[in-house]
């Protein structure tokens, strides 16, 4: 019984330095994608893409390297893993309407950011993926030439953020 607790507590200890480890690679990851370091932050992604279970955090910057490389089949795939993954965030459906936004999929846009928005309904438009989702499906909105929509979700978000660009445009 005693070697059972102290296996246990080995296992869990190296369990949480595994998540210390991932979580520092993270914080590295964001930092070379902000200073546009993308070939070194995808080298670290693809460690982090092979480590399970993956972080919602590791695939949605493997999402952005991907695209960034022009690999959109395989953005679109790490999106889809995302939300398999983690059903019930909001923010992979955000960035899946964001993709489909730059794809000049509208409805497809339209449709993620309405259910994102669904599963926020009990959050603040404070929220900063809340506006995202708002933001987007109003812009594609405006492309759909459905102007009352769009006119009315950019108000929403301009409220909460006043420097929120598409919203602006």
């Amino acid at each position: 019984m005693k070697k059972s607790r102290i296996l246990l507590t080995l296992l869990l200890c190296f369990a949480f330095a595994q998540g210390l480890q991932a979580q520092a690679k993270n914080k590295e990851v964001a930092k070379l994608i902000k200073e546009k370091e993308y070939k070194k932050a995808d080298k670290i992604l693809n460690e982090l893409v092979e480590e399970q279970p993956v972080s919602m955090r590791t695939l949605l910057q493997k999402v952005r390297t991907e695209w960034y490389f022009g690999e959109h089949a395989k953005s679109f795939s790490y999106i889809n893993q995302a939300i398999q993954a983690y059903p019930d965030s909001a923010e992979p459906w955000v960035e899946r309407a964001e993709a489909y936004t730059l794809l000049v999929e509208y409805v497809n846009c339209v449709n993620d950011a309405s259910k994102a928005l669904e599963m926020m309904s009990d959050i603040s438009f404070e929220d900063t993926i809340k506006q995202r989702a708002l933001s987007v499906k109003s812009t594609c909105n405006s492309h759909l030439n459905r102007f009352d929509e769009a006119i009315e979700g950019h108000q929403t978000v301009l409220k909460y953020d006043s420097t929120n660009i598409p919203s602006l445009n």
